[in-house]
């Protein structure tokens, strides 16, 4: 095409034809080069063909016949889909997140919620950001410690109407369970117990701290014993190592894990109670209060040198730091009578 200027491109000629048909600004950018903006988006998923009509050169040659190619737009994927993992909140709503517009009606029906039976849950969608993101807020709280599927069939629509997915989409997560004592660094019933050992309660999922220091007693104490109380969060050991699946961190003020320490004598039955009024940060409390007791057994031999001028002792201990544990451990100092037997 000859070289003219902006006023003049309406004067040259505009060889493309699409089908489907759509809109747009056409314009030579050089001598060789011409160049079509489409008015809005393209379908998704669409197949497009194009014609250019024959043309003449500056220099007098001309093109023999049509020339014609096709190109087909993305169809939209799934870009996330969230909550995921483990220790989900029971009153989670399902977001989805698309790659490109949907078409509500389509995707609406290829969208389920299933729980562990497979039966499809109720509840309602709504739509933000031009139809690229679905939430469906279940009609009822989910079931605690249960596992949930997100299913998007790849039946679901772009905005154009033109194909589908490029494939289905799949993921599970579990619900928080209800409250209750995991594990503990001492086995109920134990004997021969080190006195010097603390006791580390751990639970099914945070619960409250100040339940949990108002819940303690502790048996066999002498009277004004001064029992230490720490919380913290451990999620590596709560989740047996899979952390990375915790997409949430516990609320502040909730913590998975209780350690607990004093001045034990040698020989000695202790018994440790937390009361079942400790709740989750949902209101779910222990199903019953926890009971274990355990026995001592006598001090570790410990060797100490009297040197006439010095005496050096030098005890090892396996001391972890409360930082390390936590970033939001929380202590109690406090002093238990004993318990009334």
């Amino acid at each position: 095409m000859p070289l003219v200027g902006v006023e003049e491109q309406a004067t040259l000629p505009q060889p493309l034809d699409f089908d489907p048909f759509f809109e747009g600004q056409g314009q030579w950018i050089s001598t060789s080069v011409y160049q079509f903006q489409p008015a809005v988006p393209l379908a998704a998923a669409t197949t497009f063909n194009v014609t250019v009509a024959p043309l003449t050169g500056v220099d007098g040659s001309a093109m023999s016949e049509p020339t014609t190619f096709s190109f087909a737009t993305t169809a939209p994927i799934v870009v996330s889909a969230t909550p995921g993992g483990i220790l989900v909140a029971p009153d989670a709503a399902v977001v989805v997140t698309f790659s490109q517009p949907m078409d509500q009606a389509s995707t609406q029906a290829a969208f389920s919620l299933r729980g562990q039976n497979m039966e499809s849950l109720d509840g309602a969608f709504t739509w933000e950001d031009a139809n690229t993101v679905l939430t469906f807020t279940p009609a009822a709280r989910l079931d605690y410690g249960a596992v949930y599927a997100i299913d998007l069939a790849k039946t679901a629509q772009p905005a154009s109407q033109q194909g589908t997915l490029r494939e289905a989409w799949y993921s599970t997560f579990t619900v928080a369970p209800l409250p209750a004592v995991k594990s503990t660094s001492i086995l109920p019933d134990a004997q021969g117990v080190n006195p010097e050992n603390e006791l580390r309660i751990a639970f099914t999922a945070p619960v409250s701290e100040t339940m949990l220091f108002d819940a303690i007693r502790i048996e066999a104490v002498l009277t004004n014993t001064q029992v230490v109380s720490y919380t913290y969060t451990d999620l590596y050991e709560l989740t047996n190592g899979a952390m990375d699946q915790v997409q949430t961190q516990p609320p502040f003020g909730y913590a998975t894990h209780l350690m607990l320490n004093w001045y034990k004598q040698p020989n000695t039955t202790y018994t440790v109670t937390i009361d079942s009024n400790v709740t989750d940060f949902y209101g779910n409390a222990l199903s019953e209060p926890y009971v274990a007791s355990f026995t001592t057994g006598d001090f570790p031999p410990i060797v100490q040198i009297d040197l006439d001028r010095f005496t050096h002792l030098h005890a090892l201990s396996r001391r972890r730091s409360w930082g390390a544990l936590s970033q939001r451990g929380r202590h109690r100092r406090q002093a238990l009578s004993p318990a009334a037997g």
